[in-house]
């Protein structure tokens, strides 16, 4: 068996899957398998989805890798004028499993849906286990959005604080990870930080 399924806090089973979910609260969803045999694949499919106001469609999602059970997710798409659904994987949203821990930060992935601009589509997450697989496949995503990319937008994915604030030094300065929303490459940015 292997299917999606809706986590809060940490998975059932340990050295797999998230701590949290991104915001560390909320639902998340993840793949499961109880440890059957061979290379197996599950689906989270979307309804139809409406581009036709868009000129520069985005998916982005946050995603969770620690699952050395796991082979890749892939998103698919499937054009919404088709009789019969014909599932194609999008260039450039495959991502491969490589975590090391539960606490491990969450990445931003950011799938390019431009093909599909002005179409009606279908989309979904194959989720992929390797052939010779255990059960340490929780590989989690969480805050799936779809929208149309500005050209200039930014904005920060994560803060790691200090752990002894108001005495900063070069080993205690915040890091701040920044994601490109827009559709242009970001040069520069600025960050403000009150404390």
């Amino acid at each position: 068996n292997f299917f999606w399924q809706v986590g809060t806090e940490m998975t059932t089973l340990r050295n797999t899957g998230p701590y949290k979910g991104f915001y560390w609260e909320g639902n998340y969803l993840y793949a499961q398998s109880n440890a059957s045999s061979g290379a197996v694949s599950t689906y989270l499919r979307t309804l139809c989805v409406d581009l036709t106001g868009m000129t520069n469609p985005r998916l982005d999602f946050m995603y969770h890798d620690y699952a050395s059970d796991f082979q890749n997710l892939e998103v698919e798409v499937s054009k919404g004028d088709e009789s019969d659904d014909t599932w194609n994987t999008i260039p450039g949203s495959l991502v491969s499993a490589s975590g090391s821990f539960e606490l491990d930060d969450w990445d931003l992935k950011r799938v390019n849906l431009q093909a599909y601009a002005g179409q009606f589509v279908k989309l979904r997450f194959k989720a992929n286990r390797k052939a010779a697989a255990g059960d340490r496949t929780h590989f989690a995503i969480d805050n799936i959005t779809i929208y149309d990319a500005i050209a200039k937008d930014g904005g920060a994915i994560s803060l790691t604080v200090p752990t002894r604030i108001g005495i900063f030094n070069l080993a205690q300065v915040p890091k701040v990870r920044v994601a490109n929303y827009g559709s242009t490459n970001l040069n520069n940015y600025t960050v403000h930080l009150d404390i």
